[in-house]
């Protein structure tokens, strides 16, 4: 009986050696994306006025009084 407890508290000293000596892994925190970030909104493409077309702000000078 006694050789048996013998083997017992080693076999345990062992296995909490190695518990201790190698510790649990640690999994390494989840890597989230970098935020990804909007494309820049572009302006609309201002398209070129049509030929004989004036923008009311200016006036050819015909026009004017």
């Amino acid at each position: 009986m006694r050789s048996k407890t013998k083997r017992f508290l080693a076999f345990s000293w062992a296995g909490e050696d190695v518990f201790v000596s190698s510790p649990p892994p640690v999994s390494p925190p989840p890597v989230s994306p970098p935020p990804v970030s909007p494309p820049p909104v572009s302006p609309p493409p201002v398209s070129p006025p049509l030929p004989g077309f004036v923008p009311p702000a200016f006036p050819l000078p015909e026009s004017l009084p």
